[in-house]
Protein backbone atom coordinates (compact mmCIF):
# COMPACT_ATOMS: atom_id res chain seq x y z
CA UNK A 1 0.00 0.00 0.00
CA UNK A 2 1.31 3.48 -0.96
CA UNK A 3 0.86 6.62 1.77
CA UNK A 4 -1.48 7.93 0.71
CA UNK A 5 -3.77 5.41 0.23
CA UNK A 6 -6.11 4.00 3.29
CA UNK A 7 -7.39 0.97 4.24
CA UNK A 8 -11.25 2.70 3.45
CA UNK A 9 -12.56 2.65 0.33
CA UNK A 10 -13.75 5.49 -1.08
CA UNK A 11 -17.36 4.10 -1.18
CA UNK A 12 -17.31 3.33 2.36
CA UNK A 13 -18.40 5.74 5.20
CA UNK A 14 -18.71 6.50 8.98
CA UNK A 15 -21.19 4.01 10.27
CA UNK A 16 -25.19 5.49 9.83
CA UNK A 17 -26.46 7.04 12.90
CA UNK A 18 -23.01 7.92 14.39
CA UNK A 19 -22.27 11.51 15.96
CA UNK A 20 -19.34 13.45 15.01
CA UNK A 21 -17.03 13.64 17.81
CA UNK A 22 -17.32 16.91 19.58
CA UNK A 23 -14.98 17.01 21.91
CA UNK A 24 -11.97 18.04 19.76
CA UNK A 25 -13.35 20.69 17.45
CA UNK A 26 -10.55 21.40 16.40
CA UNK A 27 -9.65 18.72 14.38
CA UNK A 28 -11.43 20.73 11.68
CA UNK A 29 -15.08 18.81 12.22
CA UNK A 30 -17.96 21.12 11.15
CA UNK A 31 -20.08 21.82 14.41
CA UNK A 32 -23.52 22.44 12.40
CA UNK A 33 -26.09 25.80 12.70
CA UNK A 34 -24.77 27.57 15.98
CA UNK A 35 -21.10 26.98 16.61
CA UNK A 36 -20.75 25.48 20.52
CA UNK A 37 -17.56 26.49 20.60
CA UNK A 38 -17.34 29.73 19.13
CA UNK A 39 -20.22 30.34 22.23
CA UNK A 40 -18.36 29.04 24.60
CA UNK A 41 -15.78 31.32 23.77
CA UNK A 42 -17.43 34.24 23.39
CA UNK A 43 -19.23 33.80 26.79
CA UNK A 44 -16.01 33.09 28.43
CA UNK A 45 -14.58 36.37 26.74
CA UNK A 46 -17.56 38.26 28.35
CA UNK A 47 -17.17 37.18 31.68
CA UNK A 48 -13.40 37.93 31.65
CA UNK A 49 -14.20 41.59 30.52
CA UNK A 50 -16.92 41.77 33.18
CA UNK A 51 -15.15 40.64 35.58
CA UNK A 52 -11.54 42.67 34.72
CA UNK A 53 -13.80 45.67 35.97
CA UNK A 54 -12.55 47.59 32.61
CA UNK A 55 -16.34 47.55 31.39
CA UNK A 56 -16.60 51.29 31.48
CA UNK A 57 -13.08 51.88 30.48
CA UNK A 58 -13.34 49.55 27.07
CA UNK A 59 -17.22 51.18 26.38
CA UNK A 60 -15.26 54.71 26.64
CA UNK A 61 -12.52 53.95 24.36
CA UNK A 62 -15.25 52.33 22.04
CA UNK A 63 -17.13 55.65 22.08
CA UNK A 64 -13.94 57.98 21.09
CA UNK A 65 -12.87 55.52 18.43
CA UNK A 66 -16.45 56.06 16.63
CA UNK A 67 -16.00 59.46 17.62
CA UNK A 68 -12.80 59.82 16.48
CA UNK A 69 -10.47 59.69 13.32
CA UNK A 70 -11.14 55.78 12.13
CA UNK A 71 -15.29 56.49 12.43
CA UNK A 72 -15.51 56.09 8.69
CA UNK A 73 -13.52 53.37 8.86
CA UNK A 74 -15.90 51.48 11.13
CA UNK A 75 -18.38 52.46 9.73
CA UNK A 76 -17.75 51.29 6.15
CA UNK A 77 -16.88 47.75 8.04
CA UNK A 78 -20.18 47.87 9.90
CA UNK A 79 -22.14 48.25 6.28
CA UNK A 80 -19.59 46.01 4.68
CA UNK A 81 -21.06 43.04 7.55
CA UNK A 82 -24.58 44.10 7.17
CA UNK A 83 -24.13 43.79 2.92
CA UNK A 84 -22.46 39.75 3.74
CA UNK A 85 -25.86 39.89 6.23
CA UNK A 86 -28.44 39.94 3.75
CA UNK A 87 -27.35 36.72 2.14
CA UNK A 88 -27.84 35.17 5.89
CA UNK A 89 -31.50 33.70 6.15
CA UNK A 90 -33.86 35.36 7.70
CA UNK A 91 -33.87 32.62 10.39
CA UNK A 92 -30.75 34.09 11.81
CA UNK A 93 -30.72 37.23 13.94
CA UNK A 94 -29.00 39.95 13.42
CA UNK A 95 -28.08 43.18 15.15
CA UNK A 96 -30.63 45.55 14.71
CA UNK A 97 -28.78 48.73 15.96
CA UNK A 98 -26.73 50.78 13.69
CA UNK A 99 -23.81 52.55 14.95
CA UNK A 100 -25.13 56.02 15.46
CA UNK A 101 -23.42 58.89 13.18
CA UNK A 102 -21.59 61.15 15.44
CA UNK A 103 -21.06 63.94 13.33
Amino acid sequence: MKPHETNQSKTESKPAGKAPDMSNPSAGENEGEGSRTADRRYREGVRQTIESGRVAELAEEAKEALEGPEAEELRRAEAEARRRGASVPKAVPRASTPIPDRK
